[in-house]
């Protein structure tokens, strides 16, 4: 859902401040933004456990809390979690799940990663010297979009996202197919090396699972405006040309992805209308009365490795 990332944020925070009290639980369904309710995004389905009896839950945790019947609630992990691509839930002792370790697959390409129909790949090896850069130009005045439903307004959502991965302003790095499943379960980053021409612009990331079919389902994805990428208080511009290390909150997801099929990781400078578009120069959003065309560029070489972050959950054999 587009306002994931506060249940993710608040129960690690709420854990932390509670002290004594510390009695806080987790639940992460797939549903949209009307919580514990079906996907209805044609080609996608989630079993019959995607609903729950929510009420019922929530009032046994209810019982345990007020001590009126602690045995309801029973000896529950502090997570329950939907498990994509699996279709169940999984319940664990915390969140992030205990197990789960970081793992980078480090951007690469021959300098075209331009588009689904490019030559940019996902490593887990990191480049070596002299690899090449990307670079793509963002235009204000036709921003790469971003799908949601029309309908309903839900911005985010496992659309098949190749119709905007056909773009040249969309920069696409995809791995060989799976050889064994992956099970991603937590936070995903993108850590990238970029540079603009622009006295400011945006970089957005968004990871996808590949189908064999090619269908491109999103997982997560996120952003992060160049001036702003160390605190949103306050700016710190980046000079044209030069360099930069950004971290890009993708927020989270959980999913068991099969053999066969491929990670892709899509770069590119606007997701409308889930963000307003940048108009690549230092003026608030709200007053900006001009914009400019911004030519962007990013490094994967082994002084700048660009990687994606991934949390791996092992599975038990």
């Amino acid at each position: 859902d587009d306002d994931g990332i506060s249940t993710f944020a608040n129960y690690p925070a709420a854990r932390k401040l509670a002290g004594s009290r510390d009695g806080q639980y987790l639940l992460v369904g797939p549903w949209p933004h009307a919580t514990n309710t079906r996907c209805v995004i044609p080609g996608v389905d989630f079993g019959p456990e995607e609903t729950i009896d929510f009420e019922g839950y929530v009032l046994d945790w209810l019982d345990m809390a007020l001590d009126v019947d602690p045995s309801r609630f029973g000896a529950r992990g502090r997570a329950r979690v939907f498990l994509m691509g699996a279709n169940e839930w999984r319940d664990f002792a915390d969140w992030p799940p205990p197990g789960v370790s970081e793992g980078s697959l480090f951007l690469a390409s021959g300098g075209r990663a331009n588009s689904l129909l490019g030559d940019g790949s996902l490593d887990p090896q990191p480049p070596k010297a002299g690899a090449e850069s990307d670079a793509f130009v963002y235009d204000p005045d036709d921003p790469t979009p971003y799908l949601y439903d029309a309908g309903t307004l839900q911005v985010g959502g496992p659309f098949d996202a190749r119709p905007v991965e056909r773009r040249d302003d969309v920069l696409c790095y995809t791995t060989p197919p799976l050889r064994e499943p992956l099970t991603l379960c937590g936070r995903v980053f993108a850590e990238l090396f970029v540079a603009s021409s622009a006295a400011d612009t945006e970089f957005c990331a968004k990871l996808c699972d590949v189908h064999g079919n090619g269908v491109a389902r999103q997982l997560c994805d996120g952003n992060v405006r160049l001036a702003l990428r160390n605190s949103l208080a306050k700016k710190e511009p980046v000079a044209p040309g030069e360099v930069a290390r950004v971290r890009i909150d993708l927020w989270a997801t959980g999913i068991v992805i099969p053999a066969g099929h491929r990670l892709r990781l899509e770069v590119a400078s606007a997701a409308v209308p889930k963000f307003a578009a940048h108009t690549n120069t230092l003026a608030d959003p709200g007053s900006a009365a001009e914009a400019v065309v911004a030519h962007n560029r990013v490094f994967h070489d082994a002084r700048r490795p660009s990687r994606v972050v991934l949390p791996i959950l092992a599975e038990k054999a």
